[in-house]
């Protein structure tokens, strides 16, 4: 009974401790994004996961709080049996739903970094994915046994279901990351590239959740079934830190090289999502190299020739005979 006792607390410690650093995460990237003044598409997913991770943790957190403390755990386990399975068949689409929107986070912040005034075509295809892999998880994951009551079936086929769920899961995240080294490469980011990684760091954890996963996970109370709760619980929460750590605005102050400290600087604006359409803001107002260089030495000659008296009066038929 203790040691049952000291795993159920060694979970409980463990699951606090992963929110605790995903709230911290989540509070700088919104700070930065209020500082800034820009809301993204990413920036909306990201804020729908964490709604579901805090609320989830919050209630599970408020539901263990609640239980009796001079009860036994096999009287308690026995007395909430139905809403334990409730709340673990509710957790399992919690899961889906968090991972499928910081994949859709990651991917739009990764176009949204490239400055593009489109989505391109690549990455518009690694978005409809990843909203497919979402839907269809939640309808595998959901329609099991009992129509009615599918909490009640966690054994036979589940298995196998997450099997399809994971190795999906896991397929995506790689090609986020790809997508993610392939950006870094473009645009040269030498600086920042160890923040393509956050995408990458995912994986391992979900692999590790899917060997460890068998179909009495959520039945038997063993070693076994602890480190795949505890998984599950790190392949949600650091989902977010590492779609919250990829954010482009939190993390541009530090790598930035030759600023003092304490001096202000401004952010520039970058266009995104919201953009789409002002052709005329950016693209008009930037002159190339050549064009510059160009513009100079035209300048440097007007002003050798003109005259100090002649200011900025335009030419008549006189002077054009002059000339």
């Amino acid at each position: 009974m203790a040691d049952a006792e000291y795993k159920n607390q060694l979970v409980t410690y463990s699951i606090w401790a992963l929110f605790a650093v995903a709230c911290i995460a989540f509070i700088v990237r919104q700070w930065s994004k209020f500082v800034i003044k820009q809301m993204g598409l990413d920036d909306w997913f990201m804020c729908s996961c964490a709604s579901f991770v805090f609320t989830l943790t919050l209630f599970l957190g408020l539901k263990d709080s609640s239980d009796p403390s001079g009860s036994l755990l096999s009287d308690v386990a026995a007395a909430k049996e139905k809403v334990r399975h409730v709340w673990l068949y509710a957790s399992h689409l919690f899961y889906i739903v968090c991972l499928g929107l910081c994949r859709l986070s990651a991917v739009l912040f990764g176009s949204r970094v490239k400055g593009l005034p489109h989505i391109e075509s690549r990455d518009l295809t690694l978005v409809v994915v990843c909203g497919l892999w979402l839907v269809a998880s939640l309808v595998i994951v959901a329609v099991r046994g009992n129509f009615t009551q599918p909490w009640e079936t966690m054994d036979g086929t589940e298995f196998r279901r997450w099997m399809a769920v994971d190795i999906g899961g896991v397929t995506l995240e790689v090609a986020i990351f790809w997508l993610a080294l392939l950006l870094i490469r473009r645009h040269n980011l030498s600086k920042r590239t160890w923040v393509c990684y956050a995408y990458g760091s995912i994986v391992p954890v979900v692999i590790c959740r899917l060997i460890l996963l068998h179909p009495g996970c959520g039945n038997v109370c063993d070693r076994r079934s602890l480190k795949a709760h505890l998984s599950t619980c790190a392949c949600t929460q650091i989902s977010m830190i590492a779609a919250t750590c990829t954010s482009f605005s939190a993390l541009k102050p530090f790598s930035l090289s030759g600023t003092p400290v304490g001096q202000s600087y401004e952010l520039p604006r970058r266009r995104g999502f919201d953009d789409i359409g002002n052709t005329d803001t950016d693209d008009q107002c930037c002159l190339t190299d050549a064009e510059q260089i160009s513009l100079n030495t035209v300048n440097s000659g007007n002003a050798g020739s003109r005259r100090p008296s002649q200011g900025e009066r335009q030419l008549t038929g006189e002077d054009s005979l002059n000339v």
